[in-house]
C-alpha cells in the first residue's frame, strides 16, 4: 500500500488525493506487518494473527487484507475490528484500492494487486455482502452459467414492433446487483406473416318471417370487417418466445431484447424470473408494463471485459479511473481447431422431377455429399463458447469433402476427380479418345474454361459434341457473372458421384 505521508482533514473528500489518511495519526505497517503502528511505534492499534498484505484507507476506517484470504474493517472511532466474511481471494501480489459508499451505505471497495504471482483481475467488492462464494463474481467479466436455447420464434398475439430482436440475459448476484447483460446468441425476426390469413367479411344467412303469416324469405347479408390494425404497418400482431436451459447459480435472472425496426431501435427489460427445480424456462417478449432501457445500457454492459495487474486506481467524483492495465484478451490459436469433421455444403433435395427424396420410412431425406458453397455468397464458420458465456472469433470451416489428410504432416491434400472436357480422334489406336482434366473441389467454372480452351490447342481435330451440358453450364456460368465452384454446378457431383 502507498500512503499519501500527510493528514489533511479539511478538505472534501472528492478533492482529496487518493491513498491520504484524514483522521489517523501517521500510522504505519509494522515491519513484520503483521500490525499498524503509529510512527513511533508507540501503540498498536490492530494485530493480526496472518501477514498484511494490503490496506485501503476510507474516510473512518480501514479495509485490511491478510495472505488468509482474510479481510477486516477497523473503526478508527472506536477502535472496533471487524472480519468480512467474504468470498475474496489473494493472488499473492500488494492489495491496494480505492473505496467510495452507495446510497444504502455499503462500503465498496475496487482492488487489485502488485507483483501479483499471477494475473490478478480488478474486482469490486460490497463489504456488506461479500460472501457470494466465488471471487470470480467481484470482476468486472465474471463466469456464468451456460444457457442453452432450445427454441425460439414468434408467437400469434399481442402487438409488437416488427423487426429484428437481439435477447440477453443477465443475473442478479444480490439484492439489485446484477452480473453484466450477455448475448443468448438467438436473433429473432418479427414480422406480421402469422397475421396473413384474417377474416375480411362475415356473411349471414337467415329467414325473415313475414308480419302476416305467408312463406317465409331467405335472406343473405355479407358485412365487411375493417380491420384497422392491417394499417399499422409498424406492429405485427404477435410476439416473440425463447424456450431456456441452465443451471442455477444465482439468485436470479432477467431478460431483455433490444428491438431493431425500420425508424430505429429500442430496448425492454423483460423482468426478473426465479430459478426452478427443472431448469426450463419459457420467455415471453410481450412488453406490456415492462421497463423500457437505453440500447446502449444493454450494448456496452455485454461487452465487458477484465483488466488485469491494474497498478493505478483513484475514484474521483465517484468514477473509478484506472491505468497501467492488461486487458482481457480471447484470441486463441484457431489453426489448432480441427473442423474436419463438420461437413457444409449444399444437399440435394429432391430428384431430377422436383420430388422430395424420402428414405424408407418416408421420411423426407437428402442423399449425397456436401459441395463447397461458392464464397462470394456463402462462408461458414464456427464458434466456440467461453463459461461465462461469451464467443471465440469466428473459425472457417474448411469443405474437405474431396480431399484426405496426409498421416505425415498433418496436412489437407486434394483428391482429383477425372471429368471430360472434350474428344479428339487419336490416329495411333484409330478411335476416340476422351480428353480428362483433374477437377478439384475448388475448380472453378473459370478454370475448366481455360483447360477446355487449352485441349482445342493441344488435340487436333477436338471435338465438344460430347460436353454439350459443360458447354451449357459454363454459358450460365457467365451470364450470371459468377465463377461458380464447378463440384456446385455440375449435377454430376450432386449424388456424390466423381463420373465425368
Amino acid at each position: 500500500m502507498e500512503i499519501v505521508k500527510e493528514l489533511n482533514k479539511d478538505d472534501g473528500l472528492e478533492f482529496i488525493k487518493n491513498g491520504s489518511i484524514t483522521h489517523a495519526s501517521n500510522i504505519v505497517v509494522s515491519k513484520d506487518g503483521n500490525s499498524i503502528q503509529n510512527e513511533k511505534s508507540l501503540e498498536t492499534i490492530v494485530t493480526f494473527d496472518n501477514t498484511i498484505v494490503g490496506i485501503v484507507p476510507c474516510a473512518t476506517e480501514l479495509v485490511i487484507f491478510t495472505n488468509a484470504n482474510e479481510i477486516f474493517r477497523y473503526n478508527e472511532f472506536t477502535g472496533e475490528t471487524i472480519k468480512v466474511a467474504a468470498s475474496w481471494e489473494w493472488y499473492g501480489g500488494e492489495v491496494f484500492g480505492t473505496y467510495t459508499y452507495n446510497v444504502r451505505g455499503d462500503l465498496i471497495i475496487a482492488i487489485s494487486e502488485r507483483n501479483p504471482r499471477e494475473d490478478v483481475p480488478l474486482k469490486v467488492i460490497n463489504l456488506n455482502n461479500a460472501d457470494l462464494g466465488s471471487d470470480n463474481i467481484f470482476t468486472l467479466n465474471p463466469n456464468i452459467p451456460q444457457v442453452t436455447v432450445t427454441d425460439y420464434g414468434q408467437m400469434a398475439g399481442g402487438r409488437m414492433r416488427m423487426g429484428t430482436y437481439l435477447l440477453f440475459i443477465r443475473y442478479e448476484i444480490t439484492d439489485n446487483e446484477y452480473t453484466s447483460w450477455r448475448d443468448l446468441g438467438v436473433v429473432i425476426y418479427l414480422s406480421n406473416e402469422l397475421s396473413k390469413e384474417t377474416v375480411s367479411s362475415v356473411t349471414i344467412e337467415g329467414i325473415k318471417m313475414p308480419a302476416i303469416a305467408s312463406v317465409p324469405t331467405h335472406i343473405t347479408a355479407t358485412y365487411e370487417l375493417y380491420d384497422y390494425l392491417r394499417e399499422d404497418t409498424d406492429y405485427a400482431q404477435s410476439y416473440i418466445y425463447a424456450k431456456l436451459e441452465m443451471v442455477n447459480k444465482f439468485k436470479s435472472f432477467q431478460i431483455a431484447y433490444v428491438c431493431t425496426y425500420k425508424d430505429g431501435t429500442e430496448a425492454y427489460n423483460l423482468g426478473s424470473y426465479q430459478f426452478n427445480e427443472e431448469n426450463k424456462y419459457d420467455i415471453y417478449g410481450i412488453r406490456s408494463g415492462k421497463t423500457q432501457m437505453s440500447v446502449d445500457e444493454v450494448l456496452v454492459s455485454a461487452n465487458n471485459f477484465n483488466l488485469y495487474n491494474i497498478k493505478t486506481m483513484c475514484n474521483y467524483n465517484n468514477r473509478l479511473y484506472v491505468a497501467n492495465y492488461k486487458e482481457e484478451s480471447r484470441k486463441l490459436d484457431i489453426d489448432s481447431f480441427d473442423t474436419s469433421g463438420i461437413k457444409v455444403g449444399v444437399w440435394n433435395e429432391t430428384d431430377n422431377h422436383g420430388n422430395k427424396l424420402k428414405d424408407d420410412s418416408g421420411k423426407e431425406t437428402v442423399i449425397g455429399v456436401p459441395k463447397p458453397i461458392e464464397d462470394e455468397v456463402y462462408r461458414f464458420y464456427i464458434h466456440y463458447v467461453y463459461p461465462d458465456g461469451s464467443y471465440t472469433d469466428g473459425i472457417l470451416i474448411e469443405n474437405n469433402n474431396y480431399r484426405h489428410k496426409d498421416t505425415n504432416n498433418g496436412f489437407w491434400v486434394k483428391d482429383p476427380v477425372q471429368i471430360v472436357i472434350g474428344r479428339y480422334y487419336n490416329t495411333s489406336i484409330n478411335k476416340d479418345v476422351d480428353i480428362m482434366m483433374d477437377c478439384y473441389d475448388d475448380t472453378k467454372v473459370s478454370d475448366v474454361k481455360a483447360a477446355i480452351e487449352q485441349a482445342k490447342k493441344d488435340y487436333p481435330g477436338w471435338y465438344g459434341t460430347t460436353i454439350v451440358d459443360k458447354l451449357s453450364l459454363i454459358q450460365m456460368a457467365e451470364e450470371a457473372k459468377i465463377d461458380y465452384y464447378w463440384f456446385n454446378l455440375d449435377p454430376r457431383f450432386m449424388d456424390g458421384s466423381t463420373t465425368s
